[in-house]
């Protein structure tokens, strides 16, 4: 093999490196692509997350509310229910009354 075909087989061997190389570029491009498309994705969910919690936030403010209320309602209700005896001894003294006043006045 003289100089020239040896010269020869290394430009082509160069050749084709170069053009695996463009080839590797390419693909690193992409991926670059691919990975700031993935990190855009990203940065929009933390952001529906970070909305997210003030929502989940309120959302326990409002039912810690509503249960202070049901709890405050189910007092008032036990109160009466205590009362009831003390309303049953009376009923029959009412209903006289309810009938006698009337009357009376």
């Amino acid at each position: 093999m003289d100089n020239n075909e040896r010269f020869g087989q290394l430009d082509g061997m160069m050749a084709d490196m170069l053009r695996r190389m463009d080839r590797m570029d390419q693909r690193l491009e992409s991926l670059d692509n691919r990975l700031e498309n993935v990190e855009n994705r990203l940065e929009g969910i933390d952001y529906r997350l970070e909305g997210m919690d003030e929502r989940f936030a309120r959302m326990e403010q409002v039912q810690l509310r509503m249960l202070d209320v049901m709890q405050q309602m189910s007092g008032n209700v036990l109160g009466v229910l205590n009362r009831m005896p003390q309303l049953e001894d009376h009923e029959a003294r009412l209903r006289l009354e309810s009938i006698v006043l009337p009357k009376a006045g």
